[in-house]
């Protein structure tokens, strides 16, 4: 039973750092193609062009953190980490 539910976790966090991968890295290679044909100084153009790279950093930034929510270890690792910072800080 538990080797299911770890074949389960493991078949979700895949799905999920697989829709996020098309999410956000999507603009970045079908923007330029869709752009090609002129309008580059436009105002526009800029802010997609901008927006799509933001994607694509934001991607790599969260895909750690996306592993690290879905794997029971990491997170109470994590959780335990904060809690001795929290402690001392205050």
């Amino acid at each position: 039973m538990q080797s299911k539910q770890v074949k389960w976790n493991v078949a979700k966090t895949v799905i999920i750092v697989s829709v996020a991968s098309v999410i956000c890295w999507l603009p970045v290679n079908v923007y330029p193609l869709a752009v090609s044909s002129g309008g580059r100084h436009s105002l526009g153009y800029l802010f997609w062009t901008y927006a799509s790279i933001f994607l694509a950093y934001l991607y790599i930034c969260m895909n750690p953190f996306t592993y690290a929510i879905k794997d029971d270890g990491v997170e109470q690792t994590l959780t335990g980490l904060m809690v001795r910072f929290r402690c001392a800080v205050a």
